[in-house]
């Protein structure tokens, strides 16, 4: 049997149907798609620049990167980036202000101690010579058992 009837088989074997066209999916997820975003619905995610219309925002993503990279760059790549920092700063202001005052509850053998348990690792890590001195004697103390 051929790679191209092979094709045909899994597609009349392919569990989920949909009731309006009769295509077939192996999941039901891929339904659900089809079904939400493709079965006789019009294209509902439009170019910016032409007017080219998909079904499947990731169509119109790669639609995007392939015919219009140079103005994607240049101009809504740059709105795109500032609008995720600011979310970004954002969240991290909320974060701050839910914090309560005086000493967080992650603390360091320096003395130092954080909100958050990521930036006491970061700190061990990076920053605080505590703990990347005792690392280093760790690593090359030559009786250090590895157990």
């Amino acid at each position: 049997m051929t790679v191209h009837n092979k094709r045909h088989i899994f597609i009349v074997l392919g569990n989920f149907v949909c009731e309006t066209c009769g295509k077939t999916y192996k999941h039901s997820r891929s339904l659900r798609k089809h079904e939400r975003f493709e079965c006789q619905k019009e294209p509902q995610f439009v170019c910016v620049y032409c007017p080219y219309k998909a079904k499947l925002r990731g169509n119109l993503r790669k639609h995007i990167m392939v015919k219009h990279r140079e103005e994607w760059t240049s101009g809504a790549a740059k709105i795109y980036v500032q609008r995720r920092k600011e979310r970004k700063m954002k969240n991290e202001i909320s974060s701050y202000l839910r914090r309560p005052r005086g000493k967080g509850q992650f603390g360091c053998v320096c003395g130092k101690s954080y909100y958050e348990k990521k930036n006491l690792v970061r700190h061990q890590k990076l920053k605080c010579s505590f703990y990347q001195q005792e690392e280093f004697l760790t690593i090359t103390t030559p009786d250090f058992n590895y157990d």
